[in-house]
């Protein structure tokens, strides 16, 4: 059973390691940090074995080849969002799980 610090760690740098996006903190784990990569790995295969499958990018006709530049800065913008509210949905399952653990 994954302890309230376990699900932290993992939902914070999960942020940084799994998002298709370049990080410096992404950067720093990889080179400085082995051990919580092989915790984020053990975590994510303990936890989520169709990780892969359930992250899979699906095609979107709609953005295919397309080089417009204003469209590219509403992708960024919708990137930027995207994370501001996987942060949020992170931090309220960090608070759901200390609150059932606090009743138990």
């Amino acid at each position: 059973q994954p302890s309230l610090v376990d699900c932290a760690i993992f939902g914070h740098l999960s942020q940084f390691l799994y998002i298709p996006m370049d990080f410096p903190q992404k950067a720093y784990l990889k080179e400085k940090c082995p051990f919580l990569l092989q915790f984020m790995e053990n975590f994510r295969l303990d936890y989520w074995p169709d990780w892969d499958v359930k992250c899979t990018k699906k095609p979107n006709d709609m953005m295919v080849n397309d080089n417009n530049p204003e469209k590219k800065k509403r992708i960024a913008a919708l990137k930027r969002k995207m994370i501001t509210r996987l942060s949020a949905v992170i931090i309220a399952g960090v608070a759901v799980y200390f609150g059932i653990q606090q009743s138990n």
